[in-house]
């Protein structure tokens, strides 16, 4: 995979993930199903380092 290909792959994704997102809880709701990410994750997401 290059690095283009990686670069859009992450764009799709957080698209997706970005339909799912509640702001008001910030957090994630799939149906019913509520998740949070870790600050691990959050860092991840945004890619981040973690301070």
């Amino acid at each position: 995979m290059t690095q283009n290909n990686l670069q859009e792959l992450k764009e799709h994704l957080f698209r997706a993930l970005a339909q799912y997102w509640n702001p008001a809880y910030s957090c994630f709701t799939f149906g019913k199903v509520d998740l949070v990410p870790t600050v691990e994750e959050y860092t991840t997401l945004f890619c981040r380092p973690r301070i």
